[in-house]
C-alpha cells in the first residue's frame, strides 16, 4: 500500500467532513452580523445556536481526527511514553465526540479484563485501530445504539471486542471486506473508503487480525494479536 496515497486520501476525507460544518458556522455568523440590530428576532437566535453548537461539534470532531489519524509518533494526553496509549483517554475523546452527536444517541461502554498487567497502556497503533473500528461501527448504527468495547489481555496475548447493538443495522460489505481482508492494494481505495484502508494499514503495522460478524440488530470487530 502506497503511504503517500493514504494520506492524500485521508487529508481530502478530512477536509470534506469538516467542509459543512464550517459552512453552517460561516452561514450564522453571517447572519448574525448582518442582522445584529435585531436579537429579538428568533433567526438570530438560531443562528447563534448554529454557532455554538457547531463550533463545539468541530472542536471534539477535530480531537478525535488528531487522536486517530495523526502521526503514532506521539503520545496521547499526559502519557509520557512515546508510542503508547492509555484505554481512559481513548475512552474519553470517544465520549466526548459521541455526546455531541446531534442526530443519534450513542452510548459507549469499555470493560476491561486485564489479566497479569500492570497498566492500561498499549501500543499507540493498535490504541488507533481500536477507535477506527468504533467509528466504523458507529456508523452501522444507524438511528443509535450501544458500542461495548472489551479488552482481554494475558501474558503477550489480546484480544478487543467491539459489539454496536441498535435498532436497525447498516451492513456495509465493502467496509467489512477491507477490514477483514489479508493481502490488499489500494488501487480501489476511495474518499468514502478510505478510512477502512486506513485501519487495514494499521492492522497490519501492528501484527493483528481483525474479524466481523453482523446479523439485523448487531454488527461485532474483533482485534486479535
Amino acid at each position: 500500500m502506497n503511504n503517500i496515497k493514504l494520506a492524500q486520501f485521508i487529508s481530502v476525507k478530512i477536509f470534506h467532513d469538516f467542509a459543512g460544518g464550517l459552512g453552517a458556522i460561516s452561514n450564522g455568523i453571517k447572519y448574525c452580523i448582518d442582522n445584529q440590530h435585531q436579537l429579538n428576532n428568533k433567526l438570530y437566535g438560531l443562528a447563534f445556536d448554529t454557532i455554538k453548537i457547531g463550533s463545539t461539534n468541530l472542536l471534539v470532531k477535530l480531537q478525535l481526527y488528531r487522536q486517530m489519524y495523526g502521526s503514532a509518533s506521539k503520545s496521547y494526553g499526559d502519557n509520557k511514553l512515546y508510542h503508547e496509549a492509555n484505554f481512559d483517554e481513548i475512552r474519553a475523546v470517544l465520549d466526548d465526540y459521541f455526546k455531541a452527536l446531534i442526530n443519534t444517541k450513542i452510548n459507549l461502554v469499555f470493560k476491561d479484563e486485564f489479566f497479569h498487567v500492570k497498566d492500561t497502556n498499549i501500543d499507540i497503533s493498535t490504541g488507533k485501530l481500536l477507535m477506527c473500528l468504533v467509528i466504523s461501527a458507529q456508523d452501522a448504527l444507524l438511528h443509535g445504539g450501544d458500542i461495548t468495547v472489551k479488552i482481554y489481555r494475558k501474558q503477550d496475548k489480546s484480544q478487543i471486542n467491539i459489539l454496536a447493538k441498535g435498532k436497525s443495522i447498516k451492513n456495509n460489505e465493502e467496509q467489512n471486506f477491507i477490514l477483514t481482508a489479508t493481502d490488499l492494494s489500494d488501487d480501489n481505495i476511495t474518499l468514502f473508503n478510505v478510512h477502512a484502508y486506513y485501519a487495514y494499514y494499521l492492522k497490519k503495522m501492528v501484527n493483528a487480525s481483525i474479524s466481523c460478524k453482523h446479523g439485523e440488530d448487531y454488527i461485532s470487530y474483533i482485534i486479535e494479536q
